[in-house]
């Protein structure tokens, strides 16, 4: 269970190990913990702790209820915040857990686009021809790398499985990216030579 430490003003510590659900600060003996200051509201706020997680809620108490120097209605306390109640510091203990993630190398594996003899490869079959292109993402694939819809008359529609555009035949495998002239590339248009 975590513990919370209050210090107060004459320097007297008060430890509390806070139960699971409601436990509740503040001046009146009612109270899961009472805090003996003038400057403590009777009922002064409430912590709730769920595995783990404290909410700090402020009761309207009459000098506030801080967290690091922020004045809060509600929000969460975390191992090292200061909560202060009036001149009474708390502070929560408890290991801060830490998750290490260990460094994995990873080599790129080097490999080309295209097949030996120039045609595009499927971006999954690294040595299967690719028969289709993304209109969206560019990316090549196979027949068996793309969703397929049947439409009624009969004809197939395909779509990527990376960006869901739809993708077109590839009709000279060897050519898949025209260049644009520097005017179409302006523009956007194709233009040309004669003038009018």
């Amino acid at each position: 269970m975590p513990k919370i430490t209050a210090i107060l003003p004459n320097h007297h510590k008060i430890e509390y190990e806070l139960k699971s659900g409601v436990n509740r600060l503040g001046r009146n003996p009612k109270n899961d913990l009472q805090l003996l200051e003038a400057s403590v509201s009777g009922f002064h706020c409430e912590l709730f702790q769920n595995s783990g997680t404290i909410v700090v809620k402020d009761l309207g108490s009459r000098n506030g209820t801080y967290i690091d120097g922020k004045k809060i209605d509600r929000s969460i306390l975390l191992p090292g915040h200061v909560l202060q109640l009036g001149k009474v510091e708390i502070r929560l203990e408890g290991a801060v857990a830490h998750v290490a993630v260990p460094q994995m190398e990873t080599k790129a594996e080097e490999w080309t686009a295209f097949l030996p003899d120039g045609s595009a490869a499927c971006l999954n079959h690294r040595d299967v021809m690719a028969t289709l292109r993304c209109k969206k993402c560019e990316r090549t694939w196979c027949e068996s790398c793309v969703r397929i819809l049947k439409k009624l008359d009969g004809s197939l529609l395909y779509f990527c499985n990376e960006c869901s555009g739809p993708c077109l035949k590839i009709e000279d495998n060897t050519m898949i990216i025209k260049k644009k002239s520097w005017m179409q590339s302006i523009f956007g248009k194709k233009t040309s030579s004669s003038r009018r």
